[in-house]
């Protein structure tokens, strides 16, 4: 459907695979990174962005005189057109495109016009309304109740173009993380030519009810019950279009017009980490040795001279009577000589001549 409509096949391609995928990871764009772990600057880039919201309360049930009985029953939600075709149609979407009756698709001008894209620096407004109504089959009892609004359940997802400020990191694999999103950011209109029309321009939405016979995502005619049973079990509404506007994005990013962010390398150099509490005990024992001799040394500075002279020993032993001061003992020590006695080892003392 989307490219029988003349859409870009590189982002059909990207929708489609997101809508398949149970993925929410926003970091498939590609960095290469020579040492295994790398850091890349914060960078700014188109994306897609949505909000979805639960408006079961907004169904209306609408009541037509069509020739088959189950088309006589419609819920829908204020402002969606049906189609005049008996045909079952719980998917539809509101956007900034118009699109031609091809393939049972009706485009019919929505309840939305004067986009603010038709005026110079203003901010975009939404670029789709997709709205999403089926029969929860876990509320059916049975086959009757499926005409019952209580066992309903509507959706509506609100996709915008955006800007995104992101931080990858490379270590091993590819990380990316959201820092920033403007939703409201000024756009400019450029042409080739730098000439841009002056006056009021009026871009209106269109609603179109989709339902391709050979498209796989929106729905034909068939029993409700089905219709919901498969839905809920293919479809989870918020994560769904989270993984499309993510996808897209990415498509964004890997596209042939980007560009490549350098980054910054980082290497791992390998050391020891050497612990020297280890050494506390050996250099404590080694201080108190040290501090233990100088204290000994001064100490011993202040001995009495008969405890560290040999001479004042002998003296003191042979005349225990006569022990004196330090003075008095150098005073004797200078009027003394010793000399050896005869052939033997015995000292006599004799009176010294002083001059």
């Amino acid at each position: 459907m989307l490219q029988s409509l003349g859409t870009d096949h590189y982002l059909v391609n990207a929708i489609v695979t997101s809508m398949l995928t149970t993925s929410e990871n926003i970091t498939e764009n590609p960095a290469i990174c020579p040492s295994g772990k790398c850091n890349f600057p914060p960078y700014t880039s188109l994306a897609l962005c949505h909000s979805t919201e639960d408006i079961t309360s907004q169904l209306i049930n609408q009541t037509f005189n069509w020739t088959i009985p189950q088309f006589r029953n419609w819920f829908t939600l204020p402002g969606i057109t049906v189609p005049t075709k008996e045909t079952y149609l719980s998917f539809w979407t509101s956007t900034v495109w118009s699109y031609e009756d091809f393939l049972r698709t009706a485009g019919l001008p929505a309840d939305k016009s004067a986009l603010s894209l038709a005026f110079e620096g203003s901010p975009m407004d939404d670029v789709a309304h997709i709205y999403l109504a089926y029969n929860d089959p876990c509320l059916t009892r049975d086959r009757e109740m499926a005409y019952y609004p209580e066992a309903w359940r509507a959706y509506k997802a609100k996709i915008r173009i955006c800007l995104q400020t992101r931080s990858t990191t490379f270590n091993l694999s590819t990380s990316t993380s959201i820092n920033r999103t403007l939703l409201d950011a000024p756009w400019e209109r450029i042409v080739e030519d730098k000439k841009i029309e002056t006056g009021t321009q009026t871009i209106e939405f269109w609603s179109a009810h989709m339902d391709g016979f050979t498209d796989n995502y929106t729905i034909g005619v068939s029993f409700l019950s089905w219709i919901g049973d498969q839905i809920s079990r293919s479809f989870e509404v918020s994560s769904s279009f989270l993984h499309v506007t993510n996808g897209v994005t990415n498509a964004f990013l890997n596209a042939n017009s980007s560009k490549i962010l350098a980054g910054t390398s980082l290497r791992t150099t390998q050391y020891y980490n050497v612990e020297f509490w280890l050494l506390a005990f050996p250099v404590a024992l080694f201080a108190l040795v040290t501090i233990f001799f100088f204290i000994t040394v001064l100490q011993t500075t202040r001995v009495p001279l008969w405890k560290s002279s040999q001479l004042a020993v002998l003296y003191t032993m042979s005349r225990p009577d006569e022990l004196a001061t330090k003075r008095s003992m150098e005073n004797r020590a200078a009027k003394t000589r010793s000399e050896f006695a005869g052939d033997s080892w015995c000292l006599k003392e004799s009176q010294a001549h002083v001059e």
